[in-house]
């Protein structure tokens, strides 16, 4: 099985992206060297590899402001907030996935919805 791997990444038909982690690869236009193939970047695939194995995760909160419109700064670095025990390294050539434990208790989310709940009234009664 390793040798039939390891032949693919040779051929330039599949990319390591970690211990036993693959990924599918297409040949670059113009380096003509083997680039990942994920419609979502290297991001886009280390998502799915986690899902595949099983590792919950989830947005990290700079991502989550992005996307709720909170913020203007588009996240680039790839992080993942992981919820449970992950140890390996994800990397793409020289981007490497940056992993972010979730250690929210229930308590500081409430606080977290408090203060949100309180900074969209203050918002809207003009105060800030």
């Amino acid at each position: 099985m390793l040798r039939a791997l390891r032949k693919l990444v040779e051929e330039g038909k599949l990319i390591r992206l970690g211990y036993g982690i693959y990924g599918r690869a297409i040949i670059s236009r113009l380096s003509r060297k083997p680039i990942l193939y994920s419609p979502d970047g290297f991001i886009g695939a280390a998502r799915q590899a986690l899902t595949k194995l099983g590792v919950k995760w989830e947005l990290t909160e700079w991502e989550r402001s992005y996307n709720e419109g909170r913020s203007t700064q588009v996240p680039v670095n790839p992080i993942i907030r992981i919820k449970g025990r992950f140890s390996r390294r994800l990397r793409d050539g020289s981007q490497e996935l940056v992993l972010e434990l979730c250690r929210v208790t229930r308590h500081r989310r409430l606080r977290r919805q408090a203060l949100d709940e309180l900074s969209q009234l203050d918002q809207k009664l003009g105060l800030s």
